[in-house]
């Protein structure tokens, strides 16, 4: 009787075996399920950046546009633009985008006219070309004719902000002036942090 419950050499090995393959059953499960946790969170990572990279870009277009629709209507009128009209256009421009921390016309490459001139009082009069360290990306935006969101930048009046300049030109060649755009770099990313 006392043999019936004593286990053989070849019972216990079998216990042994069968304890490893549970244990390593058990490994691989766990290993699958972090693995596919890890690929849901990566799923979830990449489209909260994709969602974010949407936000960011129509926030940032709308600012752009404006730029646009200013430069075609100075294109437009061929660059014979007043103060009174420019001061009347601007701050429409600025209050339809949330971001916008002014607008400038700088026509001959001397910033003019800016809005709101609050908090921007030392940028206006600004000769682009007097600006060293900011003035190479400046020529070569005008040399390439393209417009070009830079940033962030340290700005003469304080602050940081991203800027979107564009090149005006009245007909093929004749180069007339910049309109920036600055976009308050703090606005925004309080926007993405929400």
């Amino acid at each position: 009787m006392r043999n019936k419950f004593i286990l053989s050499f070849w019972q216990w090995l079998l216990l042994l075996a069968l304890f490893l393959s549970a244990m390593y059953a058990t490994e691989t499960l766990v290993k699958h399920e972090q693995q596919y946790a890890r690929g849901q969170q990566y799923k979830h990572e990449i489209t909260s950046a994709g969602q974010l990279r949407a936000l960011l870009e129509s926030e940032l277009n709308i600012p752009l546009y404006l730029t646009l629709g200013l430069t075609a209507h100075v294109q437009a009128v061929g660059g014979n633009i007043s103060g009174t009209e420019i001061q009347m256009l601007l701050p429409e421009l600025v209050h339809q985008a949330r971001h916008i921390r002014n607008i400038g016309v700088a026509p001959g490459n001397t910033l003019s006219y800016i809005y709101p001139l609050k908090g921007n009082e030392k940028a206006v009069g600004l000769h682009y070309p007097d600006i060293t360290e900011q003035w190479p990306a400046i020529a070569a935006i005008i040399a390439q004719r393209e417009a070009r969101l830079v940033g962030p930048i340290d700005l003469i009046q304080g602050g940081q902000a991203f800027i979107y300049r564009l090149p005006v030109f009245i007909g093929i060649d004749n180069y007339w002036g910049i309109i920036s755009t600055v976009v308050d770099i703090d606005s925004v990313w309080s926007l993405l942090e929400k």
